[in-house]
């Protein structure tokens, strides 16, 4: 049976650059059956109408047609399938005051999208304060929250906050011994490391890994930044005289400008000390339960040794002279 490894995300933990990684050897997963599609990038126009579903949208018949053709044509696909999108369990915004407040609907349209693959599922988590706090800067640097931090979070509370609920969903769902869990903060120990277990926990042979990226870059913003650009983002929305679009073009490079910028390994949060100990205890305590119930799906990445960074090291150098002229 084909195979199907679908990487969720989810949001801020490091997807983008396991997906980055992925798409460097994509020519190697290729040569062992396995096909890469970047959902977002690859399908673009089903991800534009999957973005609807998963909000509970109505769609039209054309749309439907549109995703229902192109989940048949992964499904009857005969190579092994690694797909991978952060935004399958829905959108990183908290307004609704959970985290993928909808997520049961579109896992169901996964599992009834591939029937009669071997699905497994990775999924990450990460630790409630820092998802929300990374969730919102994020928002704010490409223009999409226009309200403060502490509105952003007005209906956020600890009990309403899971990431157990829907572990327990993908569980019920493609079964336990499917999934492949991890934690953002293992992760961080070495994340070249860990991208290569995850691979290999999908089910490839990573010994011809010959390209993989340096280490994950910090990402964060400090408070006071994700306050200076909101206030820029208001002021291009509200007070220059400038079209939506010259505006969404501003914010693209504003947003590219802040992705090569180098970031402190510590920031300023938006949480005070007492809330932000409040959901890390939270956290922490389903961390506990999920590695209870889910110690032998649970990936644990210590930092690398120094035979895995040269073994990756010559793949890339060997794959580097073969390319050359």
């Amino acid at each position: 049976m084909s195979k199907i490894f679908i990487h969720l995300g989810a949001h801020k933990t490091a997807t983008t650059f396991v997906q980055r990684n992925l798409m460097a050897n994509a020519d190697i997963f290729e040569k062992q059956g396995w096909k890469l599609i970047w959902f977002q990038v690859d399908l673009k126009k089903a991800r534009k109408v999957f973005v609807k579903f998963r909000g509970n949208a109505k769609l039209k018949p054309n749309q439907k047609r549109l995703l229902d053709d192109t989940f048949e044509s992964i499904r009857n696909d005969p190579s092994d399938i690694l797909l991978t999108y952060e935004g399958f369990l829905g959108s990183s915004s908290m307004k609704q005051g959970r985290l993928y407040a909808n997520h049961a609907l579109p896992i169901k349209m996964l599992k009834d999208a591939f029937s009669g693959r071997d699905i497994k599922i990775g999924f990450c988590i990460r630790n409630f304060p820092d998802h929300i706090e990374s969730s919102y800067n994020y928002r704010v640097s490409v223009g999409q929250a226009n309200v403060s931090f502490a509105k952003y979070v007005q209906k956020v509370s600890v009990q309403k906050l899971s990431w157990l609920k829907i572990i327990e969903n993908l569980s019920t769902t493609f079964g336990a011994e499917n999934l492949v869990l991890w934690t953002y903060e293992d992760f961080k120990k070495d994340g070249v490391v860990a991208f290569s277990k995850i691979v290999q926990a999908a089910g490839i042979d990573t010994t011809d890994i010959a390209a993989v990226l340096t280490a994950p870059q910090l990402v964060s913003l400090n408070a006071q930044l994700v306050r200076l650009l909101k206030r820029w983002h208001d002021a291009a929305r509200d007070e220059l005289d400038i079209s939506p679009q010259q505006a969404r073009l501003l914010r693209g490079k504003l947003h590219a400008i802040l992705e090569e910028l180098p970031r402190p390994a510590k920031t300023e949060g938006h949480f005070g000390p007492k809330r932000r100990k409040l959901y890390t205890e939270h956290y922490e305590h389903e961390v506990a339960l999920i590695r209870e119930r889910w110690g032998d799906q649970m990936l644990n990445f210590g930092p690398g040794s120094a035979s895995d960074h040269s073994a990756i090291e010559e793949n890339a150098q060997t794959a580097a002279a073969l390319q050359a002229p």
